[in-house]
């Protein structure tokens, strides 16, 4: 987690922020971020946004995420129609934290 990001976090809450390297670029481009209350709210936030960015790009490629300590990346399938499936987004994150 950047250090900027996790400072804006207290003991109590969970910072998260999500990303797409694009083809051809060297670095992923942070487009969405925040801090949540908990664990849940962080992860149910994060999903969201990522489905979300799937959505805006709409195009196969690599995304990624921070939640909390957990750092990861998706790349989102092709359904039977040729359209990208975000369905399983909400399964790259676990749904509790043991810390």
């Amino acid at each position: 987690m950047r250090a900027d990001l996790a400072r804006l976090a207290d003991m109590d809450e969970t910072a998260w922020r999500v990303g797409v390297l694009r083809p051809g670029a060297e670095n992923t481009d942070w487009v969405g971020s925040g801090v949540e209350p908990d664990w849940p709210a962080a992860r149910a936030a994060a999903v969201a946004a990522l489905d979300e960015l799937v959505r805006v790009e709409a195009r196969r490629q690599e995304y990624r995420f921070e939640v909390g300590p957990v750092v990861g990346y998706a790349m989102p399938g092709v359904d039977e129609d040729g359209r990208l499936d975000s369905e399983d987004l909400a399964g790259v994150l676990p749904v509790t934290l043991d810390r």
